[in-house]
């Protein structure tokens, strides 16, 4: 996708994400879809490291993921065709981008 400058539209107040955020207990591996809510808050009470694996590959989608756990397990964040992207430990959380070819993650914290 391209960008021109030319404005596209113009927002007075922050967008809320309705129905976009979920806070939620992982017992097994999680595969995200495209419906989906974009802000994943995950605790993994797996016993051990969790897989979260990213939607399609779709231009233009993104999703913000955050290990919200305490046991010390991570979650290893993998795209569709399994490929590991990073790792969370606790606490930290990243944003993922996707450019309709591959998932990237932009801000890792």
């Amino acid at each position: 996708m391209a960008y021109n400058d030319e404005i596209g539209f113009i927002l007075d107040n922050r967008p809320i994400y309705r129905g976009g955020v979920i806070a939620q207990t992982i017992t097994a591996d999680l595969t995200l879809t495209g419906r989906s809510e974009v802000f994943q808050i995950i605790t993994n009470d797996k016993g051990g490291d969790a897989i979260v694996t990213l939607p399609e590959l779709k231009d233009g989608a993104y999703v913000f993921v955050r290990n919200h756990d305490d046991s010390g397990h991570q979650l290893e964040i993998r795209d569709v065709a399994t490929n590991t992207i990073t790792r969370l430990t606790v606490g930290q959380m990243a944003l993922f981008v996707c450019d309709g070819d591959n998932w990237h993650f932009v801000i890792k914290a």
